[in-house]
């Protein structure tokens, strides 16, 4: 029997961060267009486990600024597009007793890692791109998505669609608006990624929210709302973090809506442990949800909101966005590749 439950989940009290002898790893590159892309944002984001306490170990790069015993350190490549479990695996250290990976973003090369070092990793990157297919997703969701249609692979058409949205993209880097004209064309979807399937959505007006779970065995911990905050109507540069009881409070049928469609993605997830987050929209005068999609790894708003429960904080930022910050908001730094709380005065 699967339940649902809705706590304000702290680090501490996350049962994978509390595995004797697992090694950590976050590689945010399964999330990218490709595998092969460069961007030295990746090397930031390897980093970001360490904001994080755990009983066993933590890959990450040199540039970490807070270094600890349990931390598992390697060099930054040439290429940023080199993952940071092939790096670790170029000058394996043996004499570290691993029990088991944890792979919060799952990587051919952590597989293989797991593989050389003949222990278990708790989510491949087969499965990875099972649980994230969009199509699969929508098709158990049913209802309780938008409206959609997949686009025929080569097709030609010019035909405008209300949104276009590319089947593995992430951070709404591949969504195109019909109201922008060109960029709500296929032709011009298909010109900025060529090799990705697509599909057509209907747009739905609203607010953009997202929650985040943690799941083990047959447990579901919801564990904190997001109130998004998104550029140009698609791209997603922070959340603004709500508590449970505010948002309950505010909407008190919600809850029976994420546990719905939790219950429904389980169809498809039943075997997965670790972190998610489902995005969706909150219609402006209707007392429902309208699910997107589901992330199923570490988010980028995962370990913050975690911390948040901890301290307080009201926010999760990307450095760089122009809008209003406040006191005890949290910032994922470019410069010091940590989690910083900064304190404005």
């Amino acid at each position: 029997m699967k339940k649902v439950i809705f706590k304000d989940l702290k680090p501490s009290e996350v049962p994978c961060f509390n595995l004797e002898k697992a090694l950590h790893i976050l590689d945010f590159r399964a999330t990218a267009e490709r595998l092969t892309f460069e961007t030295d944002s990746m090397f930031q984001y390897e980093n970001w486990i360490s904001a994080i306490p755990v009983r066993g170990f933590s890959l990450v790069n040199s540039d970490v600024l807070q270094k600890q015993d349990n931390q598992i350190i390697v060099q930054k490549d040439i290429k940023s597009s080199v993952s940071i479990a092939a790096r670790y695996l170029k000058g394996l250290d043996l004499s570290i007793e691993l029990q088991s990976i944890f792979a919060h973003i799952p990587h051919p090369d952590i597989d293989q890692l797991s593989q050389n070092l003949n222990i278990p990793v708790s989510y491949t990157y087969a499965d990875y791109l099972k649980y994230n297919n969009k199509f699969s997703q929508k098709g158990i969701l049913g209802n309780l998505t938008p409206a959609w249609k997949e686009i025929p692979i080569g097709s030609k058409s010019d035909e405008k669609y209300p949104v276009i949205k590319r089947a593995d993209g992430s951070g709404g880097w591949g969504v195109f608006i019909t109201e922008k004209q060109k960029e709500g064309s296929l032709s011009h979807a298909y010109d900025q990624f060529p090799t990705s399937k697509w599909f057509a959505e209907e747009f739905i007006d609203g607010k953009c929210m997202s929650v985040q779970i943690y799941k083990e065995n047959n447990m579901y911990t919801v564990f904190g709302f997001g109130e998004q905050i998104i550029e140009n109507q698609r791209n997603f540069v922070g959340a603004r973090a709500k508590s449970i009881d505010s948002i309950v409070n505010q909407y008190p049928w919600i809850k029976d809506r994420i546990t719905e469609a939790i219950l429904h993605l389980d169809v498809l997830i039943d075997t997965y442990v670790g972190f998610m987050g489902i995005d969706f929209i909150l219609p402006t005068e209707k007392q429902t949800i309208s699910i997107l999609e589901a992330n199923v790894r570490m988010t980028s708003v995962s370990i913050t909101m975690l911390l948040a429960n901890e301290r307080g904080s009201e926010a999760t930022l990307f450095e760089g966005y122009k809008g209003q910050v406040k006191e005890k908001d949290i910032i994922l730094s470019k410069m010091g590749n940590e989690l910083d709380v900064i304190i404005f005065s």
